[in-house]
C-alpha cells in the first residue's frame, strides 16, 4: 500500500511548537545475558506449539525538542527465543518512517546460539541492514539477524524517532507467539495531554509518577506491564487480528501553555468535522464545481436522483483510476486529477460527492479507517486513512466508492468494509453510519455429472454470482484470460480438470457474472466390491472446518451476509442402483445467524441434490463462537456423506 503526502499532513496539523520538554533517557535493562538453559530449552514451557516467543520486549517512548519540533522518540528492545524453523521469520525486522524528520537505528542486534556447550554471539553486520525507497515521504529499515537456527536466541535494540506526535504508535501487549514480560514505558510531558485507551481483554499492572528530569521539566511517566501473555493466532475470518490483541492507543487531546490554560484539540466529532472542512485539502476541494460542470449537465437532466447517482457514479469509476494512495486528503486537486484522469481516494470520490451535490442530491463525505488500519475508538483526526460517498435519497443511504472498477453503489471494496464510518456535513454536523452489509450476496452453482462404472465423474457447471460474490470474481480474476481463469478455478478444487471455460458478463457490473466449464475428475468415487461410494456434492464440498481453535477471542467477519445454493444432478451408471443416500437435513443457529438445508432425492437414473446455507450476518460475536463452530461441523460432515451404489 502506498501512503499519500497528505497522510503526514493529519499529524503536522496538530503540533503545537510548545517549548522544551527534554526526556533524558534512564538506565535501560541491559541485552546479552544469554544463558545456556535459554539456549538448550526445546519448547515453550507454557505453548509447546509456539515456533518462537518474546522472552522480553520492553518499550520506551520519550520526547525531546529540538529546532524541527517537537520529536517522539521510541526505543524498543526485544528478546526473541526462536524453538522451530517457522520461527526464523522473526530474525527480520522490518519499519517504516517519514523522511522529513524521521529516522529508525539499530542500535544491537545479535543472534546467539549454543556451541560446544557455550555461548556463541554473532552480531548483526552493516551489510545486513537495508533501507529503501517507499514513497517520496516514507522509508523502510529492515535487516535480517545472522545464523538463525532452532534454538537461537535473537535481540535487537532499535530506535526510532518522528515528529508525529498527534497519535502515538500503538504498542501490542499481545503477539502470534507468547510474550513472557512485557512492559510499555510512556514518559509524557506534563503539559500534553493525551487520551490512552487499553484494547483487548488483558489487564496490565499499571504504575504512575511524576518525575522530574534533567533542565527541571515535570514527566509524567507510566508503565504497564504484563507477564505470561498467551499467543492470539489468528483463524480464518478475522478483520485485522490486531483490532482484538491487547494494545494501548494514545492520542493527543490537548495542551496546557505556560499561563495553565488547557487547548484541548478534536476531542468530540463537532471538532474534528470542523478540521476537516478548515483543510485546504478537503473542505475547498470538495466546493470546486466549475471543471465538470459543462460534462455533466447532459448526462443527468431530467433524470431521477436514483438515474443520477448511478449515471455519476459509473461516470467517475470510468474516468478515473486510481493511483493506490490512500487517505482522505487530497494531493494533486480534484481539478487537476479530473483532468489527468488519475487521482487518489479522496480526489475520485470528493469529485463523486461534488457532481451529486451539483446534480441536487444530498450528498457528504463519509470518513473511514480501513481494514488494514484498523478500528478507530474515539473521535480523532488521525482516526481515518479513507473516504467514500454517502447519497442520502428519501429514507435511505447509499454508500459509494468510485476508486474500484468493479464496485457498484452499495457494493464497497473490501478494504472500505470495516465496522463504521462517520459521515461529515458542514451544516448538520456528523452521525455514525454503518459499513456492514445488510443485504445477501448470493451464489448460484448448477452441475449436470455423469458417474461411470469405473469411479469417473464427467460434467458441466454452471456458477452464478451476484453481489459482492461477484465484486470478488472481478477482482479475483481481472485481466486474465480464459485460459488462466480456467487454471485458476482448477486450482480452487484438487484433482479438477476444466475444459471448454466461458465467462459472461465479466465487465458488465449490472449482471451477475456466470462462469460456465466442462469438468472431469477421477477421484471422488471409491469402489469396494461391487459398490460405489461417493459424497453428492462432488468436488464442491467444504473439506474441513475454518473454526479449529478451543476459544475465540474476537468475532467472525465474514464480510458480507451470503447466500450460497447448489443445485446437482448426477447420473448413475448402467447396472448399478441406489441402495442409500444420506438424510434430509435442517440446520439453524441461534439467533438465526445462519440455516443450512440439504435433500437428495433419486429419480429413475439420476440423483437430484439441492444444498443451501445462508450466513444472515456479516459479522457474527465471539459469543457464538462455539455454536458456530458446531454448526459448521455439522453442515460439513452431511456435505461429506455419501451416497451408496450397488451393482444390480
Amino acid at each position: 500500500m502506498r501512503f499519500s503526502d497528505s497522510f503526514t499532513k493529519r499529524f503536522y496539523a496538530i503540533v503545537f511548537f510548545l517549548g522544551a520538554s527534554i526526556a533524558i533517557a534512564q538506565k535501560r535493562p541491559e541485552l546479552g545475558h544469554v544463558t545456556v538453559a535459554e539456549l538448550e530449552q526445546k519448547k515453550h514451557p507454557k505453548d509447546s506449539s509456539a515456533a518462537a516467543a518474546y522472552l522480553y520486549k520492553h518499550t520506551k517512548v520519550t520526547f525531546s525538542f529540538d529546532a524541527g519540533g517537537i520529536k517522539v522518540i521510541t526505543d524498543t528492545e526485544a528478546k526473541i527465543k526462536v524453538y522451530g524453523k517457522d520461527g526464523y521469520d522473526y530474525a527480520t525486522y522490518e519499519d517504516f518512517y517519514y523522511v522529513r524528520g524521521g529516522s529508525i537505528s539499530v542500535k544491537e542486534a545479535a543472534t546467539y546460539n549454543l556451541v560446544n556447550g557455550k555461548v556463541e554471539k554473532t552480531k548483526l553486520k552493516g551489510e545486513s541492514e537495508f533501507e529503501s525507497k517507499v514513497t517520496k515521504q516514507i522509508r523502510s529499515k529492515k535487516f535480517v539477524l545472522p545464523n538463525v537456527r532452532e534454538g537461537s536466541i535473537l535481540e535487537y535494540r532499535i530506535v526510532k524517532t518522528t515528529y508525529s506526535i498527534g497519535r502515538l504508535r500503538d504498542f501490542y501487549f499481545q503477539n502470534d507467539i507468547p510474550v513472557d514480560y512485557v512492559q510499555y514505558e510512556l514518559r509524557l510531558p506534563s503539559d500534553f495531554k493525551y487520551s490512552k485507551l487499553i484494547r483487548g481483554s488483558l489487564n496490565p499492572e499499571i504504575r504512575e509518577e511524576t518525575i522530574t528530569e534533567a533542565y527541571g521539566s515535570q514527566v509524567q511517566k507510566t508503565t504497564y506491564t504484563l507477564k505470561d501473555v498467551a499467543a492470539m493466532k489468528e483463524e480464518e475470518y478475522v478483520t485485522n487480528i490486531d483490532n482484538f490483541r491487547s494494545h494501548i492507543e494514545c492520542e493527543l487531546s490537548g495542551y496546557t501553555d505556560s499561563y495553565n490554560i488547557l487547548h484541548r484539540f478534536s476531542t468530540d466529532w463537532a471538532s474534528v468535522g470542523g478540521h476537516v472542512f478548515e483543510d485546504e485539502d478537503f473542505g475547498p476541494e470538495l466546493k470546486r464545481t466549475n471543471y465538470f460542470e459543462e460534462d455533466i449537465k447532459p448526462l443527468v437532466d431530467g433524470k431521477t436522483d436514483i438515474e443520477k447517482m448511478n449515471i455519476l457514479f459509473n461516470y467517475v469509476q470510468s474516468r478515473m483510476v486510481w493511483n493506490k494512495y490512500m487517505g482522505y486528503s487530497c494531493d494533486d486537486g480534484v481539478r487537476a486529477a479530473y483532468k489527468n484522469k488519475i487521482g487518489n481516494i479522496a480526489e475520485i470520490n470528493l469529485m463523486l460527492t461534488s457532481m451529486l451535490r451539483h446534480s441536487g442530491l444530498k450528498a457528504d463525505p463519509i470518513l473511514l479507517s480501513t481494514r488494514e488500519n484498523g478500528i478507530y475508538s474515539f473521535p480523532s483526526l488521525t482516526a481515518f486513512d479513507y473516504v467514500i460517498c454517502g447519497v442520502k435519497i428519501g429514507e435511505e443511504l447509499h454508500l459509494l466508492d468510485a476508486s474500484d472498477k468493479h464496485a457498484q453503489p452499495n457494493i464497497l471494496p473490501v478494504r472500505a468494509i470495516n465496522d463504521k464510518g462517520r459521515l461529515f456535513n458542514e451544516k448538520e454536523g456528523s452521525y455514525t453510519v454503518s459499513l456492514e452489509p445488510e443485504k445477501f450476496s448470493r451464489k448460484m452453482v448448477t452441475v449436470l455429472a455423469t458417474l461411470t462404472p469405473d469411479g469417473q465423474i464427467d460434467g458441466q457447471a454452471r456458477d452464478n454470482y451476484f453481489e459482492h460474490h461477484a465484486l470478488r470474481y472481478r477482482d479475483s480474476y481481472a485481466d486474465l484470460g480464459k485460459e488462466l481463469c480456467a487454471d485458476k478455478t482448477e486450482k480452487r478444487f484438487s484433482g479438477l480438470e476444466i475444459s471448454d471455460y466461458d465467462v459472461l458478463n465479466r465487465d458488465n457490473l449490472a449482471k451477475p457474472v456466470t462462469e460456465s466449464y466442462t469438468f472431469h475428475h477421477s477421484g471422488l468415487a471409491d469402489l469396494i466390491g461391487d459398490k460405489i461410494y461417493f459424497s453428492p456434492m462432488l468436488f464442491l464440498s467444504l473439506a474441513k472446518s475454518p473454526f479449529t481453535q478451543d476459544k475465540r477471542e474476537y468475532p467472525v467477519d465474514f464480510v458480507f451476509p451470503y447466500q450460497d445454493k447448489y443445485v446437482i444432478s448426477i447420473k448413475i451408471p448402467d447396472g448399478y442402483e441406489v441402495e442409500s443416500v444420506p438424510k434430509e437435513a435442517k440446520l439453524g443457529m441461534q439467533d438465526n445467524l445462519g440455516t443450512f438445508f440439504y435433500s437428495i432425492a433419486p429419480q429413475q437414473k439420476t440423483l437430484q441434490l439441492t444444498v443451501q446455507y445462508n450466513i444472515n450476518k456479516a459479522v457474527i460475536s465471539e459469543e457464538y463462537y462455539e455454536i458456530l463452530k458446531e454448526f459448521f461441523s455439522q453442515m460439513i460432515a452431511k456435505q461429506n456423506e455419501k451416497v451408496i451404489l450397488k451393482k444390480v
